[in-house]
């Protein structure tokens, strides 16, 4: 079963399906190319595609006259999770199975598709206007024999999901040693929820006036990542966060090139850092140049004796 939804304004409620079948050693998109062929539809006079499809180099481009750009794209679901690693044109058909295709767009190129603007009841046209996690962040801090604990409370007070949550935690001037610096890992808040992690943070104190060490929370939208700098210290647990989103600091980071770009060619790069927190004493900013692939191919770093604001 081949199932087609095309479109954004129908909200799922229109799915074209396909009954076909799978020879062997077919894969999926050879399923998807026999639909293509032309055949008689309703009368014998009318022939036409089953499935408008167009594919090049074994790559999907458009299905059903709807293009795949940078803007534009189909979601592929299959019931075969063992060739789900594959790349789609190589991947198996698989009897009695569905291959279910979604279209998705970004008309407003914020980064969030239409479906989800739509359904939250954001302006799908209007690129300030779109979904957004808001996380708050509370701290508690705890004593715990000759150390401390930190736990932290965490809200999501926005309307989308905030995922690939984590926290870190670092001595800004040395007056603390940190024992156990990360909290999460990958964590997920739905719109809405408030919980507080079992994971703690642990520091102790190298001398009895010391700075309290910094809480940094990063997670991750759409639109890329996050980072914010908790000053929210609590003293209940059981205090409501939600509106203290003015403790929450966004840490900054920018990355310019003077002159256009090149791929080919040397480039003189300039990178700004924020830093909304305490002065960091002795710190020091690496920069990591990495692959398309994900490979680090070279790292640098330069020293600080003081970083304030900006650098």
């Amino acid at each position: 079963m081949v199932e087609i939804d095309d479109g954004v304004e129908d909200d799922n409620e229109s799915i074209d399906h396909y009954m076909t079948f799978a020879d062997y050693g077919e894969t999926y998109l050879d399923v998807l190319r026999r639909l293509n062929s032309e055949v008689p539809i309703g009368h014998p006079q009318n022939i036409r595609h089953e499935i408008e499809l167009t594919v090049e180099d074994n790559y999907i481009t458009s299905i059903v006259n709807k293009p795949v750009t940078e803007w534009s794209w189909w979601d592929i679901y299959t019931q075969d999770l063992e060739s789900a690693s594959e790349r789609f044109a190589d991947q198996p058909a698989t009897r009695r199975s569905r291959l279910h295709l979604v279209y998705n767009q970004d008309s407003d190129h914020d980064y969030y598709s239409d479906r989800i603007e739509r359904r939250i009841g954001t302006d799908r046209l209007d690129p300030d206007s779109h979904p957004s996690p808001v996380l708050v962040a509370g701290i508690l801090e705890e004593e715990a024999g000759d150390n401390k604990l930190i736990r932290l409370k965490l809200s999501n007070t926005g309307n989308y999901d905030a995922y690939g949550i984590d926290a870190i935690l670092y001595s800004p001037d040395g007056t603390t040693f940190v024992l156990d610096s990360l909290i999460g890992g990958g964590g997920r808040i739905e719109a809405g929820r408030t919980f507080i992690p079992d994971d703690t943070f642990q520091f102790a104190a190298n001398v009895d006036d010391y700075s309290p060490p910094v809480v940094l929370v990063r997670y991750n939208d759409p639109q890329g990542p996050h980072v914010l700098l908790s000053r929210l210290f609590l003293d209940d647990p059981d205090e409501n966060i939600d509106n203290k989103t003015d403790q929450m600091l966004a840490v900054q980071w920018s990355v310019s090139c003077s002159t256009e770009f090149s791929y080919y060619h040397s480039n003189w790069l300039s990178a700004e850092y924020f830093n909304p927190g305490p002065a960091i004493i002795d710190a020091s900013i690496t920069v990591y140049y990495q692959h398309t692939d994900g490979t680090i191919i070279d790292t640098e770093t330069s020293s600080l004796s003081r970083l304030n604001l900006w650098v």
